[in-house]
């Protein structure tokens, strides 16, 4: 539940105090995060975090916690397994033997882009056999957050079998919409390789001549950014990129509402939800066409959806830098109608709780 991990567990936090005071219906949060606490400040008449040990490895073993729903999950009417590929999806055996029904939500890992490794996904396969396809067979629904997702989900595996749902990701933004129309551009999420962060470098390089800056906010592995500083470098454009590590809270917010244009240019993307976040403050989005939403951001007109390379990016980059303010205005508000009607978090709760009540054992 730390926000360092990322848009799921900020998407949970806001979630859960509009489920049970609109809907009445009340979540605890069990996390693996070695007794902090993340929830401070809610509501602790309606919510719990059972924060416990991190486990071991990347894999996350974790007996204690296989201990803890053993002894606590009948208290619950449905349990919702958050993830794949580690130790927490055993659970889902547990839920069986005790008859508590489950649900999986799968957040693009069944995505087919990540099977392009072909170690992993051998390494994976044993794994997928013995547990993910049998916890996912007999879980009450796999739950995507957009059609795309579910589309692809089932050719990622052999011998994939569930029942599906949906359930779309929310937010609630912290700041008003106060739009800036000549703001910097921003790149605002975790600094990885899926990022396609190259692509973007390699997109400025070559556009035509643009006074077009750069704001690169997130949290990465400390060599990789040194390298993507080199390579703006190497491409001249180092000058054009300011890189400002990771930011979280009302700071997040207020780089979010006074840029002009956010960006991500990722390889694969389930949701996106830094795009929803720039979108509730009626900030238009350049994103690729690999995330699962960016059919909402063309329906709306809500800014621009580009193939994953530069040449792609940095014609929509020369579009967007020849925009009138009152253009960049107009997708502003289109921008914030998409929010409205497609990503707020009262929307994203209602579905939550309809599938709660749809699954749920009482």
């Amino acid at each position: 539940m730390n926000p360092a991990a990322g848009g799921v567990a900020d998407s949970v936090r806001q979630s859960i105090d509009l489920a049970y005071h609109k809907y009445q219906v009340s979540i605890d949060v069990l996390s693996f995060d070695d007794g902090e606490n993340f929830l401070n400040g809610m509501n602790k008449v309606a919510f719990k975090h059972h924060s416990i040990s991190r486990g071991v490895s990347s894999y996350a073993w974790n007996f204690e916690y296989l201990g803890w729903l053993m002894k606590n999950i009948n208290s619950y009417n449905l349990v919702i397994f958050d993830g794949l590929w580690q130790f927490h999806i055993l659970g889902g055996f547990i839920s069986k033997i005790k008859s508590v029904p489950y649900v999986v939500f799968t957040h693009g890992m069944l995505d087919p882009y990540f099977n392009e490794n072909r170690f992993k996904y051998i390494k994976k396969l044993p794994f997928w056999f013995l547990f993910e396809r049998n916890v996912l067979a007999l879980s009450k629904a796999v739950v995507f957050t957009t059609d795309n997702e579910e589309k692809k989900a089932k050719s990622s595996f052999p011998l994939a079998a569930w029942n599906s749902d949906v359930c779309t990701l929310g937010v609630s933004p912290e700041v008003g919409v106060n739009y800036s129309p000549d703001g910097n551009v921003v790149f605002l999420s975790r600094i990885h390789p899926k990022k396609g962060l190259e692509l973007l470098i390699s997109s400025v390089s070559i556009m035509s001549e643009s006074n077009l800056e750069f704001e690169i906010y997130g949290p990465g592995d400390g060599d990789y950014i040194k390298s993507l500083k080199k390579f703006c470098v190497s491409r001249s454009v180092g000058d054009r990129f300011f890189w400002r590590g990771g930011i979280w809270g009302k700071d997040k917010w207020n780089v979010l509402s006074n840029s002009s244009l956010f960006v991500l240019t990722s390889y694969q993307e389930n949701f996106g939800i830094a795009v929803a976040e720039a979108l509730s403050v009626g900030v238009p989005v350049l994103i690729t066409n690999n995330i699962d939403i960016s059919g909402f951001v063309l329906d709306y007109g809500a800014g621009f959806v580009v193939d994953a390379d530069p040449v792609s990016i940095a014609n929509a980059l020369d579009q967007w830098s020849r925009m009138s303010f009152e253009d960049r205005i107009l997708m502003s508000d289109r921008a914030f109608i998409c929010y409205q009607e497609c990503f707020s978090i009262e929307r994203s709760v209602g579905q939550l709780c309809d599938l709660v009540i749809k699954y749920s054992r009482f």
